[in-house]
């Protein structure tokens, strides 16, 4: 289903008074170039700094009573559209306030103020060689001592906008006209599909926007840990362990390891989070959907692809612990409930750049065969508890029955078992050519290191 949502409501109303003193004049707004965005703010200030388009404005009619009736979609694809959608549909945020541009208003004053206004000047530039009144004007005072010059009502002094052009719409707690609200659109659909748009809401509202600062430092694992996402939001693990040799390089008779970082991962940690304690804690990130950096690139540039082509589904710290590189952090708010499932089913794999003579971890990404890969029990975890454990290999029974007796296995299982087990030895006298390579290539370069220093004396 799409991932959307229908609103409409009132977004505005035309020739009525507002509680501070605003009117728009009848047919003083216009509208053009649809759709238009709707956006929202975290927080209700009273202005509209900081606000996000969580959807759009797609019509737009003027209908009796002078209301502006508006209707659109909401982007459930975003964690802020998510929670927009569940502030409108259970009544906690429905007010709306029009933001417009290309304004022209006047302001305008009751004629009894306008007229004791122009009294007022009249005294103060009077002709001095005028014989002032025996009798002194009474003036109202307040308990301190203070003269009221003026007394101004609510609709004594009013902004009248007289043309205006319309070209976004905030969510607010508090709308200037108390009657701009909107609400959700219930539509007919599937029951299906009214669970996955109740899952996508849901999986808004238990990742945090600002997450806890302990989740940045987890220590690490007693045990080599695969990367780990919780249905809160909470992610970490191993992103490559100590003393094991890179899979791709290893075919080639190289033994490359993991690197340590010589920086405190500062390289990776170019990002900033700020967390529910209001600390901001420098952060790497954790990027789906993409392709590893070409080989030759710097390192800068190499961050900036993750950054331009991937979608950054986490937020995390890199620590080198015992067992290896240790990643602990959050999830984006905005992520989607098929993104948290395709980074659980995705390993990870980092991408290390030359920086200063040390390779500094720039990157981390999922893919689906690591370079370092961190192994998972093969067993079916359900509750935090282990349910099924299954072991790779095969155990002999102790007795083999003859072809053709009770309990015995046909002559096709014996085929289909002798080929396996052919095949399991191919594998094993591969493997062991691998190492002897390993070691001939350790040798080698040990003999070059050797040679070179010899040279150097």
């Amino acid at each position: 289903m799409a991932k959307t949502a229908r609103w409409s409501g009132v977004i505005a109303v035309e020739n009525l008074l507002t509680g501070d003193g605003r009117l728009l004049e009848t047919d003083s707004l216009r509208w053009e170039n649809l759709p238009l965005p709707i956006r929202t703010v975290k927080e209700d200030s009273g202005a509209h700094d900081g606000a996000v388009v969580i959807g759009l404005i797609e019509t737009i009619e003027r209908r009796e009573g002078g209301e502006i009736w508006g209707e659109g979609s909401i982007d459930l694809g975003s964690a802020e559209g998510q929670e927009a959608f569940r502030l409108i549909q259970e009544g906690y945020r429905r007010g709306v306030s029009v933001d417009l541009d290309d304004t022209s208003f006047e302001i305008r004053i009751a004629s009894e103020i306008m007229e004791e206004m122009d009294s007022m000047m009249e005294e103060l530039f009077e002709d001095e060689d005028e014989e002032e009144s025996a009798e002194e004007v009474e003036r109202e005072t307040d308990e301190n001592g203070r003269v009221t010059v003026a007394k101004i009502g609510s609709d004594d002094e009013v902004m009248v906008v007289t043309s205006a052009r319309i070209r976004a719409a905030t969510l607010v707690d508090i709308p200037a006209f108390i009657d701009a609200q909107i609400s959700v659109v219930e539509e007919d659909i599937s029951e299906e599909e009214q669970e996955e748009l109740s899952a996508l809401v849901a999986s808004a509202l238990s990742i945090p926007i600002d997450p806890p600062a302990d989740w940045f430092n987890v220590p690490e694992a007693s045990t080599p840990t695969a990367l780990t996402v919780t249905d809160e939001g909470q992610v970490y693990g191993h992103l490559a362990l100590w003393g094991i040799d890179h899979v791709g390089l290893a075919a080639n008779g190289q033994s490359v390891h993991a690197p340590r970082s010589n920086t405190d991962y500062s390289y990776f940690h170019l990002g900033v989070v700020r967390t529910a304690e209001g600390t901001d804690v420098a952060t790497g990130k954790i990027t789906l959907d993409t392709k590893h950096a070409g080989r030759s690139w710097s390192g800068p540039r190499a961050a900036a692809h993750y950054e331009d082509t991937g979608s950054v589904v986490a937020d995390v710290r890199a620590t080198d612990g015992i067992h290896g590189i240790w990643l602990s952090g959050a999830l984006r708010p905005n992520v989607s409930p098929t993104q948290i499932r395709e980074l659980r089913a995705a390993p990870l794999s980092g991408d290390w750049r030359d920086m200063g003579g040390n390779l500094e971890l720039v990157a981390a990404l999922a893919v689906n065969m690591p370079g370092f890969p961190v192994p998972r029990p093969g067993a079916m975890v359900a509750s935090g508890s282990v349910k099924t454990l299954v072991a790779a290999g095969m155990i002999p029974p102790r007795r083999v029955r003859r072809p053709g007796t009770e309990g015995a296995l046909s002559a096709k299982d014996l085929y289909y078992l002798k080929r396996l087990t052919a095949r399991e030895e191919r594998a094993d006298l591969a493997a062991a050519r691998v190492a002897s390579a390993q070691k001939l290539a350790r040798r080698v370069q040990v003999s070059q290191m050797a040679r070179q220093v010899r040279e150097a004396q």
